[in-house]
């Protein structure tokens, strides 16, 4: 984290899929969800809050965005 954002890293081969990548960019919209990190802006209200809500999400996000990239392989 640095002062203006909280970083999310995955480990190595962990990525979000560009679909799930949109649906929690339409969710949450004031935070960035690229495949490999997920950036959220520390001056939004009720940060830790919303973390919460964002890393309850991030396990089906990244499930899903597993069976995208299995299917097509």
């Amino acid at each position: 984290t640095d002062r203006k954002q909280v970083i999310i890293r995955f480990a190595v081969g962990i990525r979000l899929a560009p679909d799930v990548s949109r649906d929690l960019k339409k969710k949450y919209p004031e935070h960035v969800f690229l495949p490999d990190r997920v950036i959220l802006h520390s001056a939004t209200p009720r940060l830790v809050r919303m973390l919460g809500y964002i890393l309850d999400d991030l396990p089906a996000a990244l499930e899903e965005s597993k069976e995208i990239y299995l299917a097509r392989i």
